[in-house]
């Protein structure tokens, strides 16, 4: 009895550390691949910055929620891509009606920040233009679903380019901090990039 009870116990064990393994495949592919919520795969190939979580469906009251952890005081590029070709267009007409997220972001670059900058782009590299539909909300312009826990204010430059600027307040090495807001695209592609730069002290 106790030998039957021992095996049975062996081979729980045994199918829980086979399940393990599989999960950390699953997560060695999220990671090869990009993350994935609200229909889109987030990824941070393009180096200076490291993904280390997200979720959330896009709304006002479950943003998608990025933590990511910032190592360059450079531009840190965010690729965006539709998880799928019939997924193109969901970004104003599948209920969302835009696309609200939280940056969760560690300060990894062993410097202090004084502002930071984020920068919507159809083409890494190149500012955004006032016809390819891409904004933080241009039309409307709704300054409450801007907001930052260690910056006060923020500002918009919209043409060109559209950048929001968070600004007057401090973020230290190794402190956090949650920059949240509300973009839309008027006209989807199938890859976007959102960049990201520090503003640093005058030396």
């Amino acid at each position: 009895m106790l030998l039957r009870q021992f095996m049975a116990i062996a081979s729980a064990v045994a199918l829980l550390a086979i399940a393990a393994r599989a999960e950390d495949r699953v997560e060695q592919r999220d990671a090869q691949h990009g993350w994935f919520a609200a229909g889109y795969r987030f990824s941070d190939e393009r180096g200076g910055f490291r993904i280390t979580g997200i979720s959330g469906s896009g709304r006002r009251d479950d943003p998608v929620v990025i933590r990511q952890e910032i190592h360059s005081v450079g531009p840190s590029v965010l690729t965006i891509r539709f998880a799928a070709a019939n997924m193109l267009g969901s970004f104003t007409t599948g209920g969302l009606n835009g696309l609200h997220v939280r940056l969760e972001t560690f300060n990894a670059t062993g410097t202090g920040w004084i502002g930071f900058e984020v920068e919507l782009q159809e083409q890494p590299g190149q500012p955004s233009t006032h016809g390819d539909g891409l904004s933080f909300d241009q039309m409307l312009r709704r300054p409450d679903r801007i907001f930052s826990d260690r910056f006060a204010n923020h500002e918009i430059e919209y043409e060109p380019g559209d950048t929001l600027i968070y600004q007057e307040g401090v973020l230290d090495h190794p402190d956090s901090a949650t920059f949240a807001f509300y973009m839309i695209d008027l006209t989807p592609v199938p890859v976007f990039y959102i960049s990201q730069r520090p503003r640093l002290p005058a030396s």
